[in-house]
Formats: structure tokens, sequence, C-alpha cells
């Protein structure tokens, strides 16, 4: 009798502590997954707000369209993407990467930039993984055109499985600590 009660309240200590680890390893990997997504988003809306402040004077005097590809080359992006000067009408005007698209008006992304407020597309392109930041290029209060990030998501997801395989062993050395600890 005594044995039994014993093994029982063991397992039910053991099986709470695995669901409470279990519980907390997924709130931390959720809350780690949206940090490395929105430094991500908020990196590449900066570059577009500095390439926008960068140019105000080009696009106030109307330049944006026919300096766009000089525009484009002569800014230093502190970010690795591909950038694209997109029109009001969603046409590229410029592009830093080769690319066989020539209007963009019909994602998501490009369409809310095009709106006026900054377009997200979290996506799979050529079987690789992409985060895609569109923010609106503006004169006064007026869109006359935006600025497309796309930007891989590999190495954010490298760093973002070594962070899940290490907080996995960790939960692993926890619930097998208090497994033996139980025992005792």
């Amino acid at each position: 009798m005594k044995k039994g009660i014993k093994r029982r309240v063991v397992w039910s200590y053991l099986i709470l502590i695995i669901f409470s680890v279990a519980l907390f390893e997924a709130m931390i990997l959720f809350a780690l997954r949206l940090y490395y997504m929105d430094g991500m988003k908020q990196a590449l809306r900066d570059q577009g707000t500095m390439f926008s402040s960068f140019y105000e004077q080009e696009i106030i005097d109307y330049r944006l369209k026919p300096d766009a590809v000089n525009l484009l080359n002569q800014y230093n992006f502190l970010v690795d993407a591909q950038v694209q000067l997109v029109d009001e009408k969603g046409l590229i005007l410029a592009d830093t990467h080769e690319s066989n698209e020539k209007n963009v008006s019909i994602y998501e992304d490009v369409g809310n930039a095009l709106m006026g407020t900054t377009g997200y597309l979290d996506t799979v392109l050529d079987g690789e993984r992409v985060l895609i930041v569109t923010q609106p290029i503006k004169r006064g209060s007026t869109v006359i055109g935006a600025i497309r990030f796309t930007t891989s998501l590999e190495k954010v997801n490298g760093i973002y499985f070594q962070n899940t395989l290490l907080l996995l062993s960790f939960g692993g050395v926890v619930i097998m600590a208090a497994a033996v600890m139980s025992l005792f």
C-alpha cells in the first residue's frame, strides 16, 4: 500500500513538472520568435525611413522616377536585402537584384504601402522563407511610391533553431533532475 501511494505521488509530481517545463519553454520560444521577427521588421523599416529622409529633396522635386536607379545604387543600405523602388501604381522603378517582375501591385505588402501604411509579407520564394517589408514614400501626405525590402530568414531561423535546442536540452536536464530527486 505504501509503495503504491509513493509511486502515485512521484508520478503526479513528475507529470506536473513536465507540464510546467513544457509550458514555460513554449512561452519562451514563442516570445523569442516574436522578438527576432520584430527585430528584422524594425531594421528594415528603419532603412526605409532613412532612405526617404536622405532623399527627401529629390522626392519633393519629383525626381524619384527619373533618378530611381541612381538613387538606389548610391544609397548604402545597412541590411542584406533585395531593395526595390516602386511607383504609385506598383511598377518597379529600380531593383538591386535582377528580377523578372515588373509589377508588384498584386502583393498585399505593396498594396498596404501604397495606401500609406507599412506592409509586411512572410512567405516562401524559390524554396526559401523570406520577410518582405514595404514602406510608403510620401511627398507631404501623398504617397508617391514605396521602398520594398526582401530579406532571407535563414539566419534568423538558424539562430532560433540553436536557441530552441539549447532551451529543450535545459528543460530535459530540469526534468531529469526532478525525476531523480522525486525518487529519493
